[in-house]
């Protein structure tokens, strides 16, 4: 359920938990039982961070093209 609630808690956190109620299990007990009930880790995918000259670049590009028309072609096929 605390998975469920907050899917950013990690298994170590959930030991913690589990111990602080008197329990105690490994942290590959929790990720098996996790992993069973189709809640499987995931990590987010690191992209690059757009950087104010990135959206100046862009904004000028736009500006410059936007009166063409939707067949104009950043890159023409040769």
């Amino acid at each position: 359920r605390k998975v469920q609630i907050n899917p950013r808690t990690t298994a170590k956190d959930l030991v913690k938990i589990l111990e602080e109620t008197g329990t105690k299990v490994s942290i590959s007990t929790v990720k098996r039982v996790l992993y069973r009930h189709n809640l499987k880790g995931r990590s987010a995918r690191k992209k690059p961070l757009l950087q104010n000259s990135h959206k100046k670049d862009r904004l000028r590009f736009a500006t410059a093209h936007g009166d063409k028309n939707r067949t104009f072609e950043k890159f023409p096929l040769v």
